[in-house]
This record gives C-alpha cells, sequence and structure tokens, in this order.
C-alpha cells in the first residue's frame, strides 16, 4: 500500500479514530486506578474494555440535536447507564462500590471526561458545533475539582468520588458550577481547567 493510499485510508475513518482515541484516553490513569489490580492488571483490562466499548457505542453526533440543558440532561442519562452497567462492583482491593457511587461517582466521571474530550479537546466537531454543545457539558469530578471547589467556598455534600451516590448531590454542584460560569460568561465545563493548571 503506497503512502496515499494509507492517508486515504486513514481519512475515511479518521472520526472513528478520534472516538476510540478518546476513549482510550479517559479511562486511563486515575480514572481507572480504583479497578486495576497491583498484581496483575486482568481487572483494569476487562473493565478498560468494557468501557470503551460502550463510550464508542454513544450517538454522540446526537448532541447536535440538543437545544437545551433539559434535552442535555435526559441524553446524558440514557447514556450514563450502559457505563454504570460497565463499572465493576468492587474496587481492586475487594471493597463494595455503592450503586450509588458506580452511578453517580465513577459513571459519570467518566463519561464526562469522554464528552469534555470530545467536544472540546478534539477536532471531532467543528468549531460552530462545538461552541453550541459545550455549554450543556458537566464537570467531572475528581479530588482536584474537589479542592478547587472548597478553595472557592463552594459547600460540597461529598469529600471523594465513591460519596457521589446520588443525583442529588451530583446536581446541585453541578448547578453551583453552572451559575458561577454564566456570571463568568464561560462554560461550566471550564472550570476542569483546574486539574491541568495544578502545581
Amino acid at each position: 500500500m503506497s503512502l496515499e493510499e494509507e492517508f486515504k485510508r486513514i481519512k475515511e475513518k479518521h472520526r472513528k479514530a478520534i472516538r476510540t482515541r478518546v476513549a482510550r484516553v479517559c479511562f486511563s490513569g486515575s480514572t481507572g486506578r480504583v479497578f486495576e489490580s497491583r498484581t496483575s492488571n486482568k481487572i483494569e483490562d476487562r473493565t478498560s474494555t468494557k468501557i470503551k466499548k460502550v463510550l464508542l457505542n454513544i450517538d454522540i453526533d446526537h448532541l447536535l440535536n440538543i437545544k437545551s440543558q433539559e434535552q442535555f440532561k435526559k441524553w446524558f442519562e440514557t447514556n450514563l447507564d450502559p457505563v454504570f452497567n460497565a463499572i465493576p462492583e468492587k474496587t481492586s482491593h475487594g471493597n463494595t462500590i455503592s450503586i450509588g457511587a458506580r452511578r453517580w461517582g465513577y459513571a459519570t466521571k467518566i463519561l464526562n471526561l469522554y464528552l469534555r474530550d470530545m467536544v472540546e479537546n478534539c477536532r471531532y466537531f467543528t468549531y460552530e458545533q462545538a461552541e453550541r454543545v459545550i455549554k450543556f457539558l458537566y464537570v467531572p469530578f475528581d479530588r482536584i475539582v474537589m479542592g478547587k471547589l472548597q478553595d472557592s467556598g463552594v459547600p460540597l455534600p461529598f469529600s471523594q468520588i465513591n460519596e457521589i451516590d446520588t443525583p442529588d448531590k451530583f446536581y446541585s454542584v453541578q448547578n453551583l458550577l453552572e451559575e458561577g460560569a454564566q456570571k463568568a460568561g464561560v462554560p461550566r465545563v471550564w472550570f476542569d481547567d483546574n486539574w491541568g493548571d495544578r502545581k
């Protein structure tokens, strides 16, 4: 196969390649660490494979049809279910993860990371499309974001991801973030920039 033919092949599958790369990256490092085994990475491999498959099955292009936060919330929760179902019931240390924490802590983090990167950090959508969608996205919660929220005087109903175990806890903080973001004239999901800004 010539170099030109190889580029033509890549061109045909480029959008799928973007999705695959983002799915792989969003479930690496700290996101998947809780499921990793210290002696073997079989648990992480199984979980990682399942979650990547789930993320790749999301109709990401449907985001372009969403016109309101309420529509996004409904779409988000529908797509949250398969991610939740791919999360193991136990950590790598054998600790049980509650149903609530699996759904509203771990699954929302993974889905939010995937959506953030698909909309904001890659060229899957055009600039105009991304600008329309980004305003609906939620912030992925992790210890860095939680710490910055606490530093900003936000009263959190949780201090770690496994304590985010109800929709009320998840949405109450997302709503506070939305209020602050609107006042500043930026998308809520930008609060996750604190992850990259950490020292």
